[in-house]
């Protein structure tokens, strides 16, 4: 289910007033200033995006409590909105397994899944084994000079998104200032790039027209996601780990990304 879908709906005499969003007939929801999405207590929905936060739906009459005027809430008060959650989520948390729980902890199964998804996965592995294996005596011992001479940074149109911008105190009370940014390079530029500017300030860059993206939807969320953190993961292993190693282990990673780019898979010899 998706966060679009899911959420509580109130009715008030028979008349939904808030979380009726309207289905099309490819099964998407759609909204508009007319439309009021669903009601999502936090307390029982978490975060949004989050997995609670796709997986309740339910309906409840409102009407004893009246509504509003603008017709998309009902006229409550703030004890009354505070017991009305509390009442729900009491109610999906009774139990060993509580629906809360299963909410928290499901995991789909892949032999649930359908048999074109569990296949997309076993040739998707096939496919990764085939390109890591392809590296078969190309990777060398030691210390690589830089896989790439490319070194600027990404102009304002080159960048796909926004910058993503953190501040990290360390344990010794210095704060470290990351920004991350996906952008577009040259193909042959490297992957991954860190640049120390000080001590304290971190830009990392990721190359999404690499060719070791290709084929890789990077306008999906989810995939943009794992992108992002394993890279922001890396750049601050590197930077907290206190050692003169880390331009030594990224360009060796650059290099590998590189070779493995390198490397055809199925799906290209298909084309």
């Amino acid at each position: 289910m998706s966060r679009d879908l899911s959420g509580l709906t109130l009715f008030y005499k028979n008349k939904a007033i808030t979380g009726a969003l309207p289905i099309s007939d490819d099964g998407d929801s759609t909204s508009n200033k007319e439309q009021t999405r669903a009601y999502k207590p936090s307390k029982m929905f978490g975060q949004d995006g989050s997995k609670l936060d796709q997986s309740f739906v339910g309906e409840f009459n409102v009407t004893h409590f009246g509504k509003t005027l603008t017709t998309d809430l009902p006229r409550w008060s703030l004890e009354e909105k505070a017991a009305f959650d509390q009442a729900i989520l009491d109610a999906i948390s009774e139990g060993e397994q509580s629906m809360l729980k299963m909410a928290k902890n499901f995991r789909r199964r892949l032999s649930s899944s359908s048999k074109k998804t569990v296949k997309d996965v076993q040739k998707s592995d096939e496919e990764v084994a085939t390109r890591t294996q392809g590296i078969d005596g190309k990777v060398r011992h030691g210390a690589v000079e830089e896989s790439s001479t490319s070194s600027r940074q990404f102009a304002d149109a080159d960048v796909e998104g926004g910058v993503i911008e953190s501040q990290l105190k360390d344990d010794e009370g210095h704060n470290h200032q990351f920004k991350l940014t996906l952008g577009q390079s040259d193909r042959k530029s490297r992957f991954y790039t860190l640049r120390n500017e000080g001590l304290d300030s971190h830009q990392i860059e990721i190359n999404v027209n690499h060719p070791i993206l290709d084929g890789v939807d990077i306008s999906n969320p989810d995939v943009r996601k794992i992108i992002q953190y394993l890279c922001f993961g890396y750049a601050a292993s590197e930077v907290f780990a206190d050692t003169q190693d880390g331009t030594i282990l990224r360009n060796k990673f650059n290099n590998i990304m590189s070779l493995l780019s390198e490397v055809g898979t199925s799906e290209d010899e298909d084309e």
